[in-house]
């Protein structure tokens, strides 16, 4: 009897193990989202602040100020494009263009 249980216990073994490794590589897939994921807030946070400080000056300047407003509703407070652009009374593409300009012009 003990030589019949061999072969019958080996694909148990294997799935016990594949389970095990699945389990485990989760909780280190896991683990490095939370690391990559702190890195990330960090960088954002930074970014951002670097951005806002831009864009607070060209709030001041009146020529920017409608543009770096939607920049501002974009990024900071998630309002859709579409929104905006129905707000100004133009075509979401526009829009997203004349942001593209004055995003590479003015804050890269």
């Amino acid at each position: 009897m003990g030589g019949a249980v061999g072969p019958y216990a080996a694909p148990d073994i294997l799935s016990a193990l594949r389970g095990r490794l699945r389990r485990w590589l989760l909780r280190e897939k896991d683990y490095q989202q939370r690391i990559v994921g702190e890195k990330t807030v960090v960088a954002v946070e930074a970014e951002s602040s670097h951005l806002l400080v831009r864009l607070n000056k060209l709030l001041e300047q009146p020529e920017y100020q409608d543009l770096a407003e939607v920049v501002y509703a974009r990024v900071f407070q998630s309002v859709p494009l579409a929104e905006l652009a129905k707000e100004r009374h133009v075509a979401p593409i526009t829009l997203q263009r004349s942001l593209q300009q004055f995003t590479m012009k003015h804050l890269l």
